[in-house]
């Protein structure tokens, strides 16, 4: 049977089955080979028949025109081509194959040189942005080593001006306290040969004044300088002229003895501190009887001089503004209690008749302070023209009482008898 197959050059000869499945496996990978270069659109690249021939595209107009039939005879029809051999479809199948892995190797190979560019421009740009950072961070640091290389030599500087600032004052200071030590010990021996020299001419006009009873324009003027004492006491002192002008001015009317010039100068002297409390200035707008009426109504209001009267009128307030019993506590405890009627005819015989207008029946006052004493008021009747008022009185001391305690307490020594 082997025998029968074999061809004379010595190949076995195939069967027809054996034929046809070949060429089926042939023609089905031809055909699949086609179809993947029509897809990826590499047909027009291989323009190769199955013989293995190139085909090549004829313009439409370019083709020659098929000569017509004579009149009476049918066209020829064309003949089918040959099929190629069986070993060209192999070769070209083949062929195919090596270029299409050709292909892969090669975009393989360009893939992979991209990459391999693209990774080494990366590591490129990473090494000269890290460059860059280093060289940044060198810049920083070299920055920071010269501002603190500035900063210490500032501060050397610095340290070194003060230390020798610090050497010229204590130098200066040292220098100063030995001229002030002397130009205060200099000064002090001026300022007390110059005090002790003026203690000496004053007591020497002081004496010259009191012993020789000088009086003169020049002594008066050196007396509103240098005080020349004549009464001193703890209210105060009397100069020397004061006192013998009020005591002049005494002896010329009236007939006094020197005790009872003592007690009048104290009197003045209580007067003149009174006049200084109430900062009453000689030569002001208010005359004597101004200044005097002035005087009794402060006294009559000073809390010192009169503190227990007016403490009494403000116990007896108090209780009328409490029990409201006006006519049994003025009785108990004041001084006086009366009735007194403010009309148009007499209401400028008192001071404090406004007041008094105002209230109401019924309506208490506050407390009135006269020169006499201390008043608080109530109305039970109010008319048109007439106020019935009832008041309680208190008295205050006066202003001549005070001077007198004062001045019989008040201790004076005379330098001129």
């Amino acid at each position: 049977m082997d025998k029968e197959n074999k061809k004379v050059d010595g190949i076995k000869k195939l069967s027809r089955e054996e034929i046809i499945k070949s060429r089926k496996l042939v023609l089905d990978a031809i055909n699949k080979f086609s179809r993947d270069e029509q897809a990826a659109g590499q047909l027009d690249k291989h323009p190769l028949m199955i013989d293995g021939l190139f085909r090549q595209r004829v313009k439409k107009e370019d083709k020659p025109e098929a000569a017509a039939a004579p009149k009476g005879e049918k066209p020829k029809k064309k003949k089918d081509r040959a099929p190629a051999p069986d070993f060209v479809r192999d070769s070209i199948a083949e062929e195919q194959i090596k270029e299409k892995n050709s292909r892969a190797k090669q975009k393989s190979r360009t893939d992979r040189e991209m990459r391999k560019k693209k990774g080494r421009e990366a590591r490129r740009r990473i090494e000269y942005a890290q460059k860059l950072a280093a060289e940044k961070r060198e810049i920083e640091e070299q920055k920071i080593k010269e501002k603190l290389k500035l900063k210490q030599l500032r501060k050397e500087r610095a340290k070194k001006f003060w230390g020798e600032l610090r050497k010229k004052v204590n130098l200066f200071i040292k220098t100063a306290k030995i001229k002030t030590k002397f130009a205060f010990f200099k000064a002090l021996y001026l300022l007390v040969t110059g005090f002790v020299l003026s203690i000496l001419f004053y007591l020497i006009i002081l004496v010259l004044i009191l012993r020789f009873d000088l009086d003169n324009n020049f002594t008066r003027f050196i007396s509103n300088y240098f005080p020349t004492p004549a009464i001193i006491s703890a209210k105060g002192i009397v100069n020397y002229y004061e006192y013998k002008d009020f005591k002049n001015n005494i002896l010329k009317t009236t007939e006094t003895g020197y005790d009872n010039i003592e007690l009048l100068l104290a009197k003045n002297i209580i007067m003149n501190n009174l006049r200084d409390k109430y900062k009453l200035k000689a030569g002001g707008s208010l005359n004597e009887d101004e200044i005097k009426n002035f005087i009794l109504k402060k006294v009559a209001a000073d809390k010192e001089i009169n503190t227990v009267g007016l403490e009494r009128i403000k116990k007896i307030k108090k209780l009328i503004d409490k029990n409201g019993d006006f006519i049994q506590t003025a009785n108990k405890f004041g001084d006086e209690q009366g009735i007194l009627n403010i009309s148009a005819d007499n209401e400028d015989d008192y001071s404090y008749s406004n007041e008094l207008k105002k209230l109401n029946v019924s309506d208490i006052s506050d407390i009135i302070i006269t020169p006499e004493g201390y008043y608080i008021f109530k109305c039970y009747e109010k008319s048109k023209d007439i106020s019935g008022l009832s008041y309680v009185f208190v008295k205050a001391k006066s202003l001549e009482e005070y001077l007198n305690e004062a001045a019989q307490d008040l201790k004076m020594w005379s330098l001129v008898n």
